[in-house]
């Protein structure tokens, strides 16, 4: 059974909502609108929905570019590593020693990860194209938990490609 901790946080998520609904109630101060609160749990439904979509696309695009792309053929998981290293290699053993090229390709993987964000997300602020996809996470007349969930619903459909990099470098999907 595989725990997927987003569906595990979204209850604690909502409590916390309600609590800061709670206390700018209980000191009389204005964090929330009804409507801007509607429009933030609306555009968060909506970008849910339509990143089943999106994400279809994305792992399509990182598939095919890593079955027929990678420049390097980086292990995700120690049994494909195991091979590598010969057995006592400077006292180690050859688990070991896979242990640690999985934890350094996942740590370089996690890093890639994100200098890809960071550049989707930029270039989203200075491209009109991706700025369009992307305003809609800005545009919020308060600020308080729910404008977490404004997030845009078909920017994904234009960010997937800053990702493709990392495939075509030999990073699994797996990892």
């Amino acid at each position: 059974m595989e725990i997927n901790l987003v569906t595990i946080a979204i209850p604690f998520f909502f409590l916390l909502i309600f609590l800061e609904i709670g206390f700018s109630a209980y000191h009389k101060r204005k964090l929330y609108r009804l409507n801007d609160s509607i429009n933030d749990l609306s555009a968060g439904t909506a970008s849910q929905v339509v990143g089943v979509f999106s994400k279809t696309v994305t792992l399509a695009a990182y598939f095919y570019i890593y079955q027929n792309f990678r420049i390097f053929n980086l292990p995700s998981w120690p049994s494909e590593a195991i091979s590598i290293f010969p057995n006592g290699m400077l006292g180690l053993s050859s688990y070991t020693w896979a242990w640690i090229l999985i934890v350094t390709v996942w740590i370089f993987c996690f890093i890639g990860y994100d200098f890809a964000y960071y550049w989707a997300h930029r270039l989203s602020h200075e491209i009109n194209f991706l700025w369009a996809g992307h305003v809609v996470h800005h545009q919020s007349e308060e600020y308080n938990l729910t404008v977490a969930l404004r997030q845009a619903s078909f920017h994904g459909f234009f960010t997937w490609i800053f990702y493709l990099p990392l495939a075509l470098i030999g990073f699994s999907p797996v990892v």
